[in-house]
């Protein structure tokens, strides 16, 4: 009996442990298209992120890509990776964040609400401020 007893608890600890991985967006996601990695990490009460990875990480003129599309002419030639995407990401709810996301690929920022979906799946809904224009992405974790 006391065998059975220590087996339950240890299994009750891997499947808590993994219930609580599953609410945390923390770690490395590949974007949709598969074209970016971007790292995810708590940041003092919010959550960060930066494109730690592109799949075409050089430009026309052979270096690295730069946030061309960026509204603000002192930010388009930085480099697109080491990028802070999320801004301002609080915990809105169960397995919910809100904030903003700036998008690299057309150089808007975006409403945001990222939602855990499981242990390795998030979504990620923006929509533009004023706008219907919206979408849900559909993210991945991989390792770095």
């Amino acid at each position: 009996m006391r065998r059975w007893a220590w087996l339950v608890s240890i299994l009750a600890m891997v499947m808590g442990g993994g219930a609580a991985l599953a609410d945390d967006p923390e770690g490395v996601w590949l974007t949709h298209k598969g074209m970016a990695k971007v790292q995810i990490a708590s940041c003092g009460g919010t959550i960060c992120s930066k494109i730690i990875w592109l799949r075409e990480s050089k430009g026309a003129d052979g270096g690295p890509v730069k946030d061309q599309l960026n509204p603000n002419p002192k930010l388009k030639s930085r480099p697109v990776i080491g990028l802070s995407t999320f801004s301002g990401l609080k915990k809105n709810g169960s397995k919910k964040w809100s904030g903003k996301i700036y998008n690299p690929e057309d150089g808007k920022t975006y409403l945001v609400q990222l939602s855990v979906v499981s242990e390795g799946v998030i979504h990620v809904n923006g929509c533009r401020a004023g706008t219907m224009e919206c979408g849900q992405r559909v993210w991945r974790k991989v390792n770095r």
